[in-house]
């Protein structure tokens, strides 16, 4: 039986309860006692109470020890396998140190911290021994000479006639000749800016492509700020909302709209509502179709909206926004029968100021249609 931690338990009840755990307790008094000197607890010693892991401590070497130092805080030597004492012990390999050069001697530095120059090996080649400037034979100078080593002035520069003449004629700060420059100009590099952008005056800008960016703002979930040449990208599919997601922060911005539609929709027209709400009666709008089988015939309408009105009936159109004058007018194209088609121009404006215009806004199309709308900035 083992020693065990809870002999008595008295929350249970069984058979020949008492004299069990009284043999439980009893087995644990034994085992016990057997931790005191003589197996008795009264004498209060504890068995090997001064040994680590059973080992007793030493100053004198003995089998089976721990080493304790002597009085000098030191091991007795002995306790270190074949050690020849004989042996001078401020050695390395046998080989002692010195600080005046001399055979088989390890060197050690003088009080300056150098060693002594003695300890380096003569060489072929003449040294200037007031003059350390010398490496190859060659003098190191500041002013430029053959065979020499250029040296930094005062300043930390090289002198630029060390330069071979065809290179920019000695000015370190160009690249190929050209300096650089936030600003631009003829003749310089422009450098990024501090926010990271590389910006160019329009007089110093061509390219065969307007637009320098584009943005997919399809299902953005706030608005844009469209920066003038940037292009912003929407598709939709199957409705008839489609929120535009570009803020105005100018009042002279002016926007280009390109808006592509896969199914022509019905005669009704299309609408844009600034700041994506409507203003009772604060718009007028007119438009004219005219089809190539109708001669001098056209259609057109005028009429009061709360809204920005856009013809409809169109498969692709084009028109400019002037956020000052608060205009829209455009023109676009559609088809009708197997041979005819035509072309509509229309206009709306906003004729009241009484509501800052910060958000370019919905499109409201007059049918579940899908396309494409392109939005780009001109201002």
């Amino acid at each position: 039986m083992g020693y065990t931690k809870r002999p008595f338990q008295p929350d249970l009840d069984y058979d020949d309860q008492v004299p069990t755990e009284l043999e439980r307790a009893n087995e644990n008094f034994k085992i016990l006692s057997e931790a005191f000197v003589d197996d008795d607890p009264e004498l209060k010693v504890v068995k090997n109470a001064d040994t680590v892991d059973g080992y007793h401590a030493s100053q004198v070497p003995v089998p089976n020890a721990i080493p304790v130092a002597l009085s000098d805080g030191k091991l007795d030597r002995n306790w270190l396998p074949d050690i020849n004492v004989s042996v001078d012990a401020d050695t390395v390999d046998g080989y002692h140190a010195s600080n005046i050069p001399q055979a088989n001697t390890i060197p050690v530095s003088e009080f300056t911290g150098k060693l002594n120059k003695n300890w380096i090996p003569k060489v072929d080649e003449a040294i200037l021994a007031d003059n350390a400037l010398r490496l190859n034979n060659c003098q190191a100078s500041q002013v430029p000479m053959p065979n020499a080593i250029p040296i930094a002035d005062n300043q930390g520069k090289i002198d630029p006639n060390w330069l071979p003449s065809g290179i920019g004629g000695g000015d370190a700060d160009t690249v190929d000749g050209f300096h650089a420059s936030l600003t631009p100009s003829p003749n310089k590099i422009v450098p990024l800016n501090d926010q990271g952008i590389l910006d160019l005056s329009p007089t110093y800008v061509k390219s065969n492509i307007y637009t320098f960016r584009r943005v997919d703002l399809t299902g953005a979930s706030q608005d844009y700020d469209l920066q003038v040449g940037e292009e912003g990208l929407i598709t939709f599919v199957n409705t008839n909302v489609v929120p535009l997601r570009v803020s105005i922060t100018s009042v002279d911005s002016m926007y280009e709209i390109i808006l592509v539609i896969e199914d022509y929709g019905s005669y009704l027209p299309h609408f844009i509502l600034p700041n994506n709400n409507t203003y009772a009666s604060s718009f007028n709008g007119v438009g004219v179709w005219w089809g190539t089988d109708k001669g001098t015939d056209f259609w057109y309408c005028s009429e009061t909206y709360d809204r920005f009105f856009i013809l409809g009936h169109c498969s692709s159109q084009n028109f400019v926004i002037n956020v000052k004058t608060r205009e829209l007018w455009g023109v676009g194209s559609y088809k009708y029968s197997l041979t005819n088609g035509g072309v509509s121009v229309f206009h709306a404006r906003w004729h009241s100021n009484l509501v800052p215009w910060t958000s370019l806004g919905t499109l409201v199309l007059n049918a579940n249609l899908s396309g494409t709308i392109l939005i780009r900035r001109l201002l």
